[in-house]
């Protein structure tokens, strides 16, 4: 005989230890160090849920780099809805999109996004998936470290740029 299944419980339960997940990409927290130490501002766009994402944040090495993480369900929409950056540039004073850089994995949301939004864009791309999408980001990488000189050349040429991952 089967037992019934409290579906919201199940959820919350999920929710919760979803949320002490806190892994890194190989690199990360010392990119972020050193552009933390280069001054730099950062800060994430995330469309995940709220309660997992400041969770998995808050646990990892990561969890004082960032300006400010902005998350769809706080935003009222979704990547690549140019919503979602009207509010993360509201949160970071509104700094020049020319002087903005969005990092992101995902080709539909973070590049097609950023794209549309004017700013540039970097694509982290580790598995060297072919992009056969209309949507071009500004640079590629495959490994995080290959961030540094791009973010050299936009920062000597335009000013701090705010890198974001989600």
């Amino acid at each position: 005989m089967s037992e019934a299944i409290d579906a919201e419980a199940f959820s919350q339960t999920y929710i919760k230890y979803l949320g002490e997940g806190a892994f890194l990409i190989d690199g990360a927290a010392e990119l972020c160090s050193q552009l933390q130490a280069g001054g730099q501002r950062m800060a994430i766009i995330t469309n995940g849920i709220k309660e997992v994402q400041l969770s998995r944040i808050g646990r990892s090495e990561l969890c004082d780099a960032f300006e400010c993480i902005v998350v769809s369900e706080d935003a009222g929409s979704q990547k690549p809805n140019p919503a979602i950056f009207d509010f993360a540039f509201d949160k970071l004073g509104f700094p020049d999109r020319q002087e903005v850089l969005i990092v992101g994995d995902s080709l539909t949301s973070d590049i097609a996004g950023g794209s549309r939004y004017g700013i540039d864009t970097c694509w982290y791309n580790p598995g060297r998936k072919p992009n056969h999408s209309d949507v071009q980001p500004t640079y590629e990488i495959q490994r995080l470290e290959e961030l540094v000189p791009i973010l050299a050349g936009v920062t000597h040429s335009q000013g701090n740029t705010s890198p974001s991952r989600a």
